[in-house]
């Protein structure tokens, strides 16, 4: 229910390119202040992304654990990849719901401006870029070059994000700071 009302906000937020994050912190005279600032279209796309791919995780170390559901209809997409997974299954569905549970928690600090977040969401692609390019030797060369072309775009706008002082709370020039 909560990833499906995110991704709708999250849908909602592309149509509107207005959304917008609200931060709380003490000043140094012990006042409230409240910051206003908008989300970056570039991490927005990187953010619908990595929902996606938790959602996806999910349902594959799902239909991993409880075979023969409607769900295995996803195996359709990729037809020879559901019995080298079921071979490893009981070893790769622990992992895909780490890596689950790793990017949707990735995802929601990002949302809420944590700078670790966004160095942690770079780590994850970069692993996946290498394995991207381990596919290359492994006669799997479009694949592979092209899961290592989205890799860097996908780290490129992150690294747009975090220069644009989003995961940066403090900075005077990014926010407007009301008193109340």
């Amino acid at each position: 229910m909560v990833i499906i009302d995110l991704t709708n906000i999250l849908l909602l937020c592309i149509n509107t390119k207005k959304l917008t994050t609200w931060s709380i912190f003490i000043s140094r005279n012990g006042e409230e202040i409240m910051q206003k600032q908008k989300m970056p279209f570039e991490l927005l796309i990187v953010l619908v992304f990595m929902f996606l791919a938790a959602a996806m995780c999910l349902l594959v170390s799902y239909t991993i654990y409880v075979p023969k559901t409607p769900l295995d209809i996803i195996w359709k997409i990729k037809p020879g990849t559901e019995a080298k997974i079921h071979y490893f299954g009981h070893m790769v569905a622990p992992i895909l719901l780490t890596l689950c549970v790793a990017m949707f928690v990735t995802a929601m600090s990002m949302i809420y401006r944590q700078r670790w977040a966004a160095y942690t969401a770079i780590a994850i692609f970069a692993i996946n870029g290498i394995a991207d390019g381990i596919r290359i030797f492994k006669d799997e060369i479009l694949n592979g070059f092209m899961g290592i072309i989205a890799t860097l775009i996908f780290i490129w706008l992150i690294y747009i994000s975090l220069k644009s002082g989003f995961f940066n709370p403090t900075n005077p020039k990014m926010f407007k700071i009301n008193n109340k």
